[in-house]
């Protein structure tokens, strides 16, 4: 696997989209990891600013795929595999017992803080092929202070060191894992497994999109990965919005 690495760069997703939109046909492999030790505008959901700090992971893994990769229902398992793949490699370094969980779509969540967060994109080359391209931010040694948003880091939690590059290399081999025996052929088994750490599962949540807020009760997830709201016995099904618990 081909990691390029930079000491500081504006943003591991848009350098992989430059490159891939822009470069020579041909030249690409069908999967690379961009990696930065700083990012001076890191993009997250919504085109919303990622704080970053040098030290913390900043990581863009950029895959070829096929056209049917980009079906509603394996874009929504995808995006639950990867956290699931994130607190993996995150339990390879932890040694405390600490709870991980999943809030939806694609945050990681520790003591109620967040701690990682995730973006998903595609890119074309000239060639029209697409390339999937999977951001990923991690607290590691320091998170962002944010109003009325509580954040964390690794740092915070255990007072260890992780080698960049080694998280990455197994963050990737996760990713793979997942995708290779679970996306297709038993994406039900994702689902449970999400569930399985899900924050704020069978309570009252607020779900916030940019043009509405709905709240409920946090029923389930969809074959998609879209969650469920409940509200007084009247189902609605979000496929995109942030979560928030009452």
């Amino acid at each position: 696997m081909l990691i390029v690495c930079f000491d500081d760069i504006h943003s591991t997703n848009s350098y992989s989209k430059n490159i891939i939109t822009t470069g020579n046909v041909g030249s690409l492999p069908d999967s690379f990891v961009v990696l930065a030790n700083n990012q001076s505008s890191g993009i997250a959901k919504y085109n919303k600013e990622w704080n970053s700090f040098a030290g913390n992971l900043h990581f863009s893994l950029n895959t070829k795929i096929d056209a049917n990769f980009l079906s509603t229902k394996n874009i929504g398992i995808y995006s639950l595999l990867v956290g699931i793949a994130i607190r993996d490699t995150m339990l390879l370094y932890l040694k405390n017992n600490v709870n991980i969980l999943y809030k939806w779509p694609n945050d990681i969540i520790i003591n109620n803080a967040k701690i990682s967060g995730t973006l998903i994109e595609v890119a074309q080359d000239r060639n029209f092929n697409n390339y999937l391209i999977t951001g990923v931010g991690l607290n590691l040694v320091q998170a962002p202070i944010i109003s009325n948003y509580k954040t964390i880091s690794v740092l915070e939690i255990e007072n260890t060191k992780i080698n960049i590059i080694d998280f990455a290399k197994n963050l990737v081999s996760n990713i793979a894992f997942y995708v290779d025996n679970y996306l297709e052929k038993r994406s039900q088994d994702i689902i449970n497994l999400w569930l399985n750490n899900a924050y704020g599962l069978n309570k009252n949540i607020i779900i916030k999109t940019r043009n509405m807020q709905a709240t409920g009760l946090f029923q389930g997830l969809t074959e998609e990965g879209y969650i469920i709201l409940n509200n007084d016995g009247t189902t609605t099904i979000f496929n995109v919005g942030d979560v928030w618990l009452l």
